[in-house]
């Protein structure tokens, strides 16, 4: 995907757009979730389908109630970051490298420091703090809690950190994020929350209903195999009579 991405000639092929919402869904009377122990709302996947196919429905108010994400609460951190990161750099040049590394970041805990070149680093769980709730911890790290507050610093971090090694400055995107640009616990800020709302209604309004992630449409039409994007892209660029970008050539 990365080499994709960045490939001479593929934006004229292909119009990219990064929805970060996934498989959350918004809790109501009519599709409930349950909680954990500690509080911390759980991840239903009746509920996701309850309010997918629910919303827009008369006297169904698909974004009144609570935001749920399906692997912890701070994935919804996660979510406003990247929704910031292309808010504030819309050229794809610039928000695409960020997203990558910050992905790499969040989802692998990369020992990168300050740097980070995701090629060669080590993609297992360092010791960063939890940022799963336990049934979707990595392999290895059920063991490790979850902590809200320390999870929120560190994939605030994350951008902070991934904004520095390409280049971007890290501040329009923390004040966006965050309704305190110093505290990591403080999302979502105004603008953030408008973006993630924003996103959650381009998910539900998908045809076909989207059903899972990554989801991929090329010329209107899903992907089955997600693998195969090159393979249609090249194909669609040829059926056009357009450029075919540099990948196509292997």
């Amino acid at each position: 995907m990365k080499d994709l991405m960045m490939a001479e000639g593929i934006d004229d092929v292909l119009d990219f757009s990064l929805v970060p919402w996934g498989n959350a869904y918004v809790a109501s009377a009519t599709c409930p979730t349950t909680s954990t122990e500690e509080g911390y709302a759980l991840y239903n996947v009746t509920a996701r389908e309850c309010w997918n196919d629910r919303c827009g429905s008369e006297g169904f108010d698909c974004f009144a109630g609570e935001f749920i994400y399906q692997h912890s609460p701070s994935e919804g951190l996660a979510d406003l970051v990247e929704a910031c990161a292309v808010d504030a750099y819309p050229e794809r040049a610039n928000w695409w490298p960020f997203v990558y590394c910050f992905e790499g970041l969040k989802l692998n805990y990369c020992p990168c420091g300050e740097a980070c070149d995701l090629d060669d680093c080590d993609l297992h769980y360092t010791g960063a703090p939890q940022i799963y709730l336990k049934d979707y911890a990595p392999s290895g790290t059920e063991d490790v809690p979850y902590n809200k507050s320390a999870a929120d610093a560190y994939i605030a971090d994350a951008g902070r950190r991934c904004a520095g090694t390409v280049g971007l400055d890290w501040a329009p995107v923390a004040s966006c994020a965050l309704a305190d640009a110093a505290d990591p616990t403080s999302w979502p800020g105004a603008r953030g929350l408008a973006l993630e709302k924003a996103a959650a209604e381009k998910t539900a309004d998908l045809q076909p209903e989207h059903g899972g992630v990554p989801w991929v449409v090329v010329d209107g039409t899903p992907l089955s195999n997600t693998t195969a994007l090159l393979a249609t892209v090249c194909a669609a660029a040829e059926a056009k009579g357009l450029p075919a970008p540099a990948g196509c050539a292997n």
